[in-house]
């Protein structure tokens, strides 16, 4: 395949009058942003004061949702994976702000209620996250040993009889 070169257009800066539209655009996007941003942390900040979120759906004409059943490593469909660890990340009553998932807003949330899930036994841990943590145990079970005892029994090594058993 071969290619005919006519011209060559060098580089130069666009007009005002070519970018207007899409400068506009984005300083727009950028501003609502911004904006938002701010409010939402006012909110926020109206939480953790006492305000109700029922008190502030009302005034912003919003609908205060429950959301019940939420796991610890789900991607949640109204919250996102990172929203599910954020809501995670404070107890219960603890308050907070993640993006939407569709990055078109901001959810103000707050953790009404914390309880261990029914079943939530050693049986319901996959065998291999199981393993995992047995094995973790053990290890840390065995330098905890390791450090008690040598902080009892003054420990020395005698190269002598290393090099005695090495060749052995």
């Amino acid at each position: 395949m071969f290619y005919e070169v006519q011209s060559i257009t060098p580089a130069r800066d666009r007009t005002l009058d070519e970018v207007r539209q899409k400068v506009a655009a984005d300083w727009t996007a950028a501003e609502t942003d911004k904006r938002l941003d701010a409010k939402a942390e006012e909110l926020e900040k109206r939480l953790k004061a006492g305000t109700t979120l029922d008190v502030i759906a009302g005034e912003l004409k919003l609908e205060k949702q429950t959301k019940r059943g939420l796991k610890r490593e789900a991607d949640d469909a109204d919250f996102g994976k990172e929203g599910a660890a954020a809501m995670f990340g404070v107890g219960e009553g603890g308050t907070g702000l993640i993006p939407s998932p569709t990055g078109d807003g901001q959810i103000l949330f707050k953790v009404a209620e914390v309880f261990e899930p029914a079943g939530a036994d050693g049986s319901s841990v996959p065998d291999d996250a199981q393993k995992s943590f047995s094995a973790g145990m053990s290890d840390d079970l065995l330098d905890q040993l390791v450090a008690q005892l040598q902080s009892q029994y003054d420990v020395r090594i005698d190269p002598a009889a290393v090099s005695q058993a090495q060749t052995r």
